[in-house]
């Protein structure tokens, strides 16, 4: 009489992870997260004048270079902008290479079709924040500049600027438009998931519209309607954007149902 031997488990069985390990996972994700945005940060240090130069082009076709337009007020001014300007360039420098841990990370929690929407997701994300930052430095940042100095002309008022603030104006407004173009990231994959329709997006327009404008509100480092305006138009487009990619998501799903 031979004993019943037990049944090996199917292929595709895989033991959870205890809670430990995950969080051993997360720590190094977390040290590589550090250590990339770290060495991206030292070589932007190192080319802190380029980059600089760079940031303040913007400003330069409004005003004369030479003008003593842009003052350092402190001592210890130059070395503090370096720094702000290093971090700066080096978050968007690590920003891929963070996502991409951070996938890596998320990946084996995820379901069949959820990690085939993995590289779509994170290449679009990337992408989508890199724009954010161009549209913010070619587009939004010359017309607020134009806007001010005009303005301060209009009024009599002769403007002398402190690089700090310019730095943390055009860094704070750079980064707050690139994460807010991550928006058509997230309501397409809601979309793609069909958590939220077109219809639900097409109903709820005024709500949204109402959060881009104090989303805008939060991006912009002025609280002045001319700049909230102007931040706001570009994401209003982008969700009219997405209200017709999740009408194309819901159109291609009802195909692939009827032809089965």
């Amino acid at each position: 009489m031979t004993s019943a031997l037990p049944e090996a488990p199917p292929p595709s069985y895989t033991a959870a992870k205890p809670f430990l390990e995950h969080l051993e996972d997360l720590r190094w994700v977390l040290v590589k997260s550090i250590s990339v945005f770290a060495v991206a940060a030292v070589a932007c240090f190192v080319l802190r004048r380029e980059i600089l130069n760079l940031l303040t082009a913007p400003l330069f076709r409004q005003v004369p270079r030479d003008s003593g337009f842009l003052a350092a007020l402190g001592v210890a001014d130059s070395f503090m902008i370096s720094i702000k300007v290093a971090a700066f360039a080096g978050l968007i420098v690590s920003l891929p290479f963070i996502l991409y841990f951070l996938g890596q990370f998320l990946l084996p929690a995820l379901t069949g079709s959820e990690k085939k929407m993995i590289l779509p997701v994170f290449t679009s994300g990337v992408l989508l924040f890199l724009v954010g930052v161009l549209v913010c430095y070619f587009y939004l940042l010359p017309v607020t500049l134009r806007f001010f100095i005009s303005d301060s002309a209009y009024m009599g008022i002769h403007p002398q600027w402190t690089i700090q603030n310019y730095i943390s104006f055009v860094t704070q407004f750079a980064v707050g438009m690139g994460l807010s173009f991550e928006m058509p990231v997230v309501i397409v994959t809601l979309a793609k998931l069909g958590i939220i329709t077109h219809e639900f997006l097409k109903q709820k327009r005024r709500y949204f519209f109402v959060a881009i404008f104090f989303l805008a509100a939060c991006i912009t480092p002025t609280s002045d309607m001319f700049t909230m305006t102007v931040v706001a138009a570009p994401l209003i487009i982008l969700y009219e954007i997405c209200v017709w990619v999740a009408w194309s998501i819901e159109r291609g799903r009802r195909k692939t149902s009827l032809n089965r």
